[in-house]
């Protein structure tokens, strides 16, 4: 249109003129050509590209145990970059380079960006790094995802950029579990950010967290203090969904009759998923709650302690102190202190085995499934069981259960003892 649109003007131009136009001479433009936008690459080309850089991460529990697979990628030659969730539950942690099959030992976490989910660690290894790019892509710009979904490693897919939502932003490019972690690029192989989460149930519905989110001084802390740390509270209460309360209530059953012990407690979180305030009322005796301030990487900055009408003195955190605050609440694999005398053994995944008085073991607990106690048996000084509670569970449309009911043994028969119930709120 611009070749005809000069012609027919040139045209017109001469209808009119007796003599030949005078030609003025040529002047150099002084107008900085415009850059050629850089080329695309092939898609093998990022693959391979990217392959470079990729590693396999593996977690496992004290015991030897394996707890998850992730994706990482090495984001200078000694540093590689992944999400921090995939440390969740962990003690110890490879990292296999998937170019050649090499397997690394991973000792500390660098640097911990709970607010982003995000993680770096360094390895005695000279990889092949990345490159990043240097701005955030456009809604429908194409990107490419490269993991190790379900431990298929190497996993290639391409999509486009469906939203930026916040800090976060949303892709069809197909992930799985395994693929958290993992690099993905735009067109020209630059990587744009971290594999992190899709959204189950629906249709390629999968989230990346940009680089330039990753922030936070270096804490080295070992994997396992950083698998404790990369737990949300709700994480650690086996917890599901975006739960926002959790009241509960204990009744002893009578004669068919539910009749309330009178215990009662509260637990509120945040949005994401941390706790901010606790409250527990016994039958006899004042409320007692503590309330928590949070900053903006879900560390605990402030506390507040209520007894009734009373409370005492706020209380501030350091940075060193809230970190070791947060990954002492979560207890995995250690004994933790109830009081003076009582103390709770927790297995590997934060679950109360065993309850002992003095030292001495007076109850044991069985799990069918995270966050749900099968069994419960009182054993006596010579360690014999004396009674055995069985519990079954009615539950919310979340997978949450809302009422526990526990059946002790008498005779050859059993009957119902006791009932907990859970109110549960979401945000």
């Amino acid at each position: 249109m611009l070749f005809l649109g000069l012609a027919c003007g040139g045209i017109h131009a001469q209808a009119g003129q007796t003599t030949p136009p005078q030609r003025k001479p040529h002047k150099p433009s002084s107008r900085t050509p415009a850059p050629l936008a850089p080329k695309a690459f092939e898609p093998g080309q990022i693959a391979a590209l990217l392959g470079k850089s990729l590693v396999l991460i593996e977690t496992r529990t004290k015991s030897g145990k394996p707890v998850a697979q992730g994706s990482g990628f090495f984001l200078n030659k000694e540093t590689i970059v992944t999400n921090l969730h995939v440390f969740q539950w962990a003690y110890s942690a490879t990292a296999k380079v998937v170019q050649n099959g090499e397997r690394l030992y991973i000792h500390n976490i660098q640097i911990v960006d709970r607010q982003h989910d995000l993680c770096t660690f360094t390895v005695d290894y000279d990889g092949t790094p990345v490159k990043v790019a240097s701005q955030l892509p456009s809604v429908g710009d194409r990107v490419y995802a490269l993991g190790n979904p379900m431990g298929l490693e190497a996993t290639f897919s391409a999509g486009m950029v469906s939203a930026i939502r916040g800090n976060q932003i949303q892709m069809d490019a197909p992930i799985s579990r395994g693929s958290s972690g993992g690099p993905v690029a735009n067109d020209r192989g630059e990587v744009i950010g971290v594999s992190s989460a899709t959204v189950e149930g629906g249709q390629n519905l999968n989230f990346v967290i940009p680089l330039t989110n990753l922030a936070g001084d270096p804490d080295n802390l070992p994997v396992n203090q950083a698998g404790r740390l990369a737990l949300t509270d709700l994480d650690y209460e086996h917890l599901s969904g975006p739960v926002k309360e959790v009241q509960s209530q204990w009744f002893n059953v009578d004669h068919g009759q539910l009749r309330s012990l009178g215990n009662q407690s509260a637990n509120r979180y945040d949005q994401n998923g941390n706790l901010i305030g606790k409250c527990t009322r016994k039958k006899f005796g004042p409320t007692e709650c503590t309330m928590y301030v949070r900053d903006s990487d879900t560390l605990i900055t402030q506390s507040e302690r209520f007894i009734g009408a009373n409370h005492d003195a706020p209380r501030s955190y350091e940075h060193e102190e809230a970190l070791a605050f947060e990954i002492d609440s979560h207890i995995v694999g250690l004994v933790g202190r109830v009081d003076e005398n009582e103390t709770e053994v927790h297995d590997e995944f934060g679950r109360v085995i065993e309850h002992r008085y003095r030292g001495i073991p007076t109850r044991r607990i069985t799990y069918a499934e995270p966050g749900l106690p099968e069994q419960q048996f009182t054993v006596d000084l010579a360690g014999q069981i004396v009674q055995t509670f069985r519990f079954t569970y009615e539950f919310d449309s979340r997978g949450n259960w809302t009422k526990q009911t526990g059946m002790a043994s008498e005779g050859n028969g059993w009957h119902t003892s006791m009932v907990q119930t859970r109110e549960i709120t979401y945000w």
